[in-house]
This record gives C-alpha cells, sequence and structure tokens, in this order.
C-alpha cells in the first residue's frame, strides 16, 4: 500500500467490539481488594465527608465493582450498539454510531463527563433512535481521549477546546 492509501484506511471507521479480557478484570477485583484506606478514617470521618470520602461509602463502592458489577452484562449492554475505531487528529479513537431508522433523524453527538465513559448513555441511546413520539436522533457517542477505548494523548495539551476539535473533526468525517 502507498502512505496515502494507508493514511486513507486509517482515517476511516473501523467496526469494533468491546471485549474485555478476563485477565484484566481479575487484575481490577485484585486491586480493589488491596486497597489500603488511610490511617485517618476514625469514627469522626464516619458519615461526614468534611474529611474527605466517607469511609462507609468507599467499602460500598470497592464492594460493588468486585462482587456486584456484572462485568459481561455491562459489556453485553454496551455491544448492543454500533462500535467503531477512527484515527481522528493523530489518536484511535473509539466511538459509538447508533443509526436511527427514521428518514428524517438529525445526528446527535453525546459526549461523557470528565471522568466518565459512554456508559452514561447506554439507557437513553434507544429513546433518541427509536423515539415513541417526536424527533429521531442518529447518535454519535465517542470515548473522550484517554477513556474507555479511545487512544491516550502521548503530550500534554488535550484540554476542552481541543477535545471539541476532535469531537467536530469526528463528525465531520
Amino acid at each position: 500500500k502507498s502512505i496515502e492509501n494507508q493514511i486513507m484506511a486509517s482515517t476511516s471507521a473501523r467496526p469494533f467490539r468491546i471485549e474485555v479480557p478476563e485477565s484484566d478484570i481479575q487484575d481490577l477485583k485484585r486491586r480493589l481488594q488491596q486497597t489500603r484506606y488511610p490511617s485517618k478514617f476514625d469514627e469522626k470521618a464516619r458519615g461526614n465527608w468534611s474529611y474527605g470520602i466517607d469511609p462507609d461509602h468507599l467499602s460500598s463502592m470497592l464492594d460493588y465493582w468486585q462482587r456486584g458489577f456484572d462485568w459481561r452484562r455491562g459489556e453485553a449492554e454496551l455491544n448492543r450498539f454500533s462500535h467503531y475505531k477512527m484515527l481522528v487528529k493523530g489518536l484511535d479513537m473509539h466511538f459509538i454510531h447508533q443509526k436511527s431508522p427514521s428518514a428524517d433523524a438529525i445526528p446527535l453527538l453525546l459526549v461523557h463527563g470528565w471522568p466518565g465513559s459512554v456508559w452514561e448513555f447506554h439507557k437513553i441511546i434507544p429513546m433518541l433512535t427509536r423515539p415513541e413520539n417526536g424527533q429521531a436522533f442518529h447518535v454519535i457517542a465517542p470515548s473522550l481521549p484517554g477513556y474507555g477505548w479511545s487512544e491516550a494523548p502521548e503530550e500534554a495539551g488535550i484540554g476542552a477546546a481541543e477535545t471539541g476539535d476532535i469531537c467536530h473533526e469526528l463528525m465531520m468525517q
């Protein structure tokens, strides 16, 4: 392939499927289990967020991510949607592009927060692409640079404005 053909191929949307290796999930559970609480978590910190996170709340969150969250169910839930990866401004970006069957659907960019992920949209995407009443949308939901399955930048300087530029270019492709 010529360099030009390679560049064209890399900037085209490539289908993508979320498949988190079991070893990664087990590693995360192991690291969560080894969480070391600060020694300052004494009785006066319980229920008092002015000391930082409440230790009971932290314990509950750690337990949920180790034992309560069904990783494979979450993965399957996200894989209901059409996922892609594409090179945008030098970063390999992941995004959901869920098209509506409606002929008059409008493209809609959904951007998750910092921190966050496209998981935030898994319940609303079907409502937007197949509404019972009203306007339908073609949903585009990228994983921001360094989040989810999008490549992290190697250099500093990717802030809100640069991320906006990346999202704009993604929408224009």
